[in-house]
């Protein structure tokens, strides 16, 4: 429960993503050359539900910053001094989700 947490919003670029989860143990190096294979867990698309480590199912833009805001509030009410990390896309900050999300805190 204490650990940090980083989300990937940006769910069109998980390859760098899925290189550090192997690096540290979460998936079997051997598993990157299945990347975007019919039967792969490494999908185009990080999904938290084949792939340990991964925190949220990402994909749909606009998702991860809020999801995270909703996180670290949860983290913090449960006064866990947990660091929440998204990483967003440059077109995910059109989306109203994205400005909605950030509105709680300026």
């Amino acid at each position: 429960p204490d650990r940090d947490r980083f989300l990937l919003s940006k769910g069109h670029g998980p390859t760098a993503y899925y290189a550090v989860l192997a690096a540290k143990g979460f998936i079997p190096i051997e598993t990157l050359s299945t990347f975007g294979a019919y039967d792969s867990p490494l999908g185009y698309h990080p999904d938290r539900m084949l792939i340990r480590g991964v925190e949220i199912s990402s994909g749909s833009l606009g998702h991860g910053l809020p999801i995270g805001v909703g996180v670290a509030l949860g983290l913090h009410a449960q006064k866990r001094r947990s660091r929440v990390v998204v990483l967003v896309g440059d077109a995910e900050l059109d989306e109203g989700s994205n400005h909605e999300a950030t509105g709680k805190f300026s």
